[in-house]
């Protein structure tokens, strides 16, 4: 009887242990930081997530001539008429999604947000007309992000500079994200139901359409005959 109470007190302890460290991971902020620069072909993209407190989980940085040079193959473009044809074919299944990725979307904190352009034509005056345009287009980006992730207590840093003595166009964005680990586990699990429930639609309406013909055509009255 002894025994049995001990067991059962580890068993209930270790429950209990379990429970705890799944309830303090979930409530861990992960701390997303995204930094994109572009000037022809010195551009590149960079992808960091910590888990706090300054656990490293993933780093990627990503080079747009990273495959140029002696003995290396430059990797092929994708195809627009690819992308389009794919758009098409999974539209269904990208609408169920898109509702995942808002709620994810809508769980993150922007903690920094800096975005800068340089812009420049060969016309001064078109630059100017153009310097209104990015004014413009950056002032909407900005309303619907924040409409989305909310206000935070850090107020994003934009930056326009013309260049009037040469055509050039560089842009640079560095944000930082905060988000906790719970909501990423909730919106990994919806995505692979959402996978789940559409790939299994999609074989039984293979199923049907390549069974049923044969069942009719079984019970009709010239296949009796």
């Amino acid at each position: 009887m002894k025994i049995m109470s001990f067991g059962l007190f580890i068993s209930l302890s270790l429950i209990s242990l379990l429970f705890i460290f799944g309830l303090v991971f979930i409530l861990i902020p992960l701390r997303i930081k995204l930094r994109y620069f572009y000037q022809g072909e010195n551009s590149y993209f960079w992808l960091e997530i910590k888990l706090w407190p300054g656990i490293r989980v993933y780093r990627r940085l990503f080079l747009k001539n990273k495959f140029k040079g002696e003995g290396k193959k430059k990797r092929p473009d994708l195809p627009l008429g690819d992308v389009y044809q794919f758009i098409v074919y999974y539209r269904p299944l990208l609408l169920k999604l898109f509702p995942v990725m808002l709620f994810f979307i809508k769980k993150l904190k922007p903690q920094q947000l800096y975005w800068q352009t340089k812009i420049g034509l060969p016309d001064a005056a078109l630059t100017a007309m153009a310097l209104g345009w990015v004014w413009s287009i950056k002032g909407l980006v900005l309303a619907i992000i924040y409409h989305y992730l909310g206000l935070s207590a850090t107020k994003p840093v934009v930056v326009v500079t013309p260049d009037f003595s040469k055509p050039a166009f560089v842009f640079l964005i560095n944000s930082v994200f905060t988000v906790r680990t719970g909501y990423l586990l909730v919106a990994g699990i919806k995505i692979m139901i959402t996978f789940l429930f559409y790939f299994l639609a999609r074989f039984l309406r293979r199923l049907d359409q390549k069974f049923i013909p044969v069942v009719r055509q079984q019970a009709s009255p010239k296949a009796r005959l």
